[in-house]
């Protein structure tokens, strides 16, 4: 829009669709940020929930391998989710920057 060159500015219309394109790109990044955080924090509980069940000293209340390998699973699905949100924040923040430089 501030090119010299006429041939080269963008019209108004098309910098009006560039604005609305990045305020979406904008709103998407936030909703994933928040998303990931979550994620993130469910990780980190479920981690410690383990550990602690794990590491428990009296038999009784010790949880047996089968119930461990089930919430490391699960831990390994909230990981999953985190790098997949960290990919797709990653790629939203990509197109917010590329649409910028136009």
């Amino acid at each position: 829009m501030l090119n010299l060159d006429p041939d080269l500015r963008i019209t108004a219309e098309q910098a009006l669709c560039l604005s609305v394109c990045l305020s979406v790109y904008v709103s998407v990044s936030v909703c994933l940020s928040v998303c990931l955080c979550l994620s993130m924090c469910l990780s980190v509980c479920v981690a410690i929930d383990l550990l602690e069940k794990m590491l428990n000293l009296d038999p009784d209340l010790r949880i047996t391998a089968e119930q461990a390998l089930c919430l490391s699973v699960c831990l390994s699905v909230c990981l999953c989710v985190c790098l997949c949100l960290s990919v797709c924040l990653s790629l939203s923040v990509y197109v917010s920057v590329c649409l910028c430089s136009h």
